[in-house]
């Protein structure tokens, strides 16, 4: 649906902006990384991505509309109100500050029925109709907007509900089909399986597919290191590569990443995940 901007009143504003200045400083006890520059988050660290990757977030965060409502229930209640996220925007000190929370459905918007009291009776009543939806927050938010950028929270809900991980998943099946053409994998449905089970593997086989292209890949200079023990992977009978475990498939990983590499001062041989070519002398 369009972004709907909803009027709250006093009490709950008060709340977010005490719950939204714990989270800041909350943020400050972590290292903040670019996603481009770590691939995991860890207990020290939170990862962030430019607002341009979760296109919907940025559009919805530019386009949000003023409802002309009397107060936040009336358009909660509306029929076709099934939001899939909150962004709590806030201003400290002038300064705007963007709180995202997504949404399940079947915890935010259910319908509750409603006892009301009758002071005459002195007893509690059920209303006529259904009850009214009833919004719950809690202080576990799932994103900061910082500026142009997305820190972080929660970043499997987030990144899972703006669909970001849809273009690896893409990337990596079409490098999978270039790499069955090879023929140089014994069993291509194992590589599948285990890349199909983990984002972290479709973003690295994306990333090799766009970085390196499959068909400079050199398949005898490959098989020459593993037959020597620089690369510590299987060939069988057929001299074809054997990828059965996920360890093997990391590693596979870095073959096709061009993460092995020899030192040009000490000849000693390494693995380098971050790589930048040298440029030569004029």
């Amino acid at each position: 649906m369009e972004p709907l901007e909803i009027i709250i009143d006093d009490s709950v504003q008060e709340w977010l902006v005490s719950k939204a200045k714990s989270t800041v400083t909350k943020l400050q006890e972590f290292e903040l990384l670019d996603m481009g520059d770590i691939d995991e988050s860890s207990e020290d660290t939170k990862r962030y991505l430019e607002l341009t990757e979760l296109s919907e977030l940025a559009e919805w965060k530019n386009c949000i509309n003023t409802v002309d409502c009397e107060s936040a229930h009336e358009t909660i209640n509306q029929d076709d109100f099934k939001p899939k996220v909150f962004i709590c925007h806030i201003q400290i000190d002038n300064q705007d500050f963007y709180l995202i929370k997504s949404i399940s459905e079947t915890v935010f918007l259910k319908r509750r029925r409603i006892m009301k009291y009758i002071p005459g009776r002195g007893s509690y009543k059920l209303e006529e109709d259904n009850g009214s939806k009833k919004i719950f927050l809690d202080e576990n938010w799932d994103a900061f907007l910082l500026g142009d950028y997305v820190v972080l929270l929660n970043e499997s809900k987030v990144l899972e509900l703006f669909r970001y991980y849809e273009k690896f998943k893409e990337a990596a099946e079409q490098t999978l089909a270039e790499l069955s053409s090879m023929d140089f994998i014994a069993d291509m449905e194992n590589i599948r399986e285990f890349v199909s089970a983990r984002v972290l593997f479709q973003k690295k086989l994306a990333r090799a597919g766009s970085t390196y292209p499959m068909d400079e890949v050199k398949v005898d200079r490959i098989k020459e290191l593993i037959s020597s023990g620089t690369i510590n992977l299987r060939l069988n009978d057929q001299g074809k590569i054997e990828c059965t475990s996920t360890q093997e498939m990391r590693v596979v990983l870095d073959v096709l990443m061009d993460n092995f590499v020899s030192s040009l001062i000490t000849d000693e041989q390494y693995k380098a995940i971050n790589k930048s070519k040298l440029q030569a002398a004029r």
